[in-house]
């Protein structure tokens, strides 16, 4: 004959379960964000010289692109898009909760004054940054990407021929990156796309 548990004994074993549970979804969630190979993380110069950190932005989302201020057609291209996503997010009162961040690799000709003077031709909550070869070349290896400076005479701004990547990244607020979206998104996809990870 096996001896039954009492209903008191079976709510403590079942909440015991329980919390086992939840208890290890938040620390597989907590150890996935805080794994620093699948982390985003920066310290770079911003529009007034102060040198600043991925934490700055409060754990809001972030959309991040790599330009330089010189850039003829693709970065004014990529910068008017994200100004245009923000602002039809502003519409949705969501456009507070995204931290647009533009990245110049243009460290030889690129200051935090010249880029601010730049992106404030597009929308002045876009977040200029920069900083020298080293910090460059970490935060585009955590985006997984690249860029190069290469001396070209007959390049059309100002002699130095800038490759960088033309994808816009959306980074939620563990650091991590969850989209990469190419050049040629609509802005309205984009804000739609922010709107249901928000």
């Amino acid at each position: 004959m096996t001896e039954q548990q009492s209903p008191k004994k079976q709510s403590l074993h079942l909440l015991f379960v329980i919390a086992a549970v939840v208890g290890f979804g938040f620390l597989f969630a907590y150890f996935q964000h805080e794994n620093l190979d699948n982390r985003v993380n920066f310290s770079l110069t911003d529009g007034s010289g102060k040198e600043i950190t991925e934490t700055a932005f409060g754990g809001k989302w972030m959309i991040v692109y790599f330009g330089f201020t010189s850039c003829p057609d693709i970065c004014p291209t990529q910068t008017a898009k994200v100004a245009q996503t923000i602002r039809l997010l502003d519409k949705k009162r969501l456009g507070n909760a995204i931290v647009p961040v533009f990245i110049s690799v243009d460290y030889e000709r690129d200051t935090p004054a010249s880029i601010n003077h730049y992106l404030n031709q597009f929308d002045d909550r876009i977040v200029g940054l920069s900083g020298n070869k080293a910090q460059l070349d970490y935060v585009v290896s955590r985006f997984h990407t690249h860029y190069e400076l290469k001396a070209d005479p007959s390049a059309h701004h100002g002699g130095l021929d800038v490759v960088h990547s033309s994808m816009t990244y959306i980074v939620d607020p563990f650091g991590k990156i969850v989209d990469q979206i190419a050049l040629g998104y609509d802005p309205l996809f984009l804000a739609s796309h922010l709107e249901t990870l928000l």
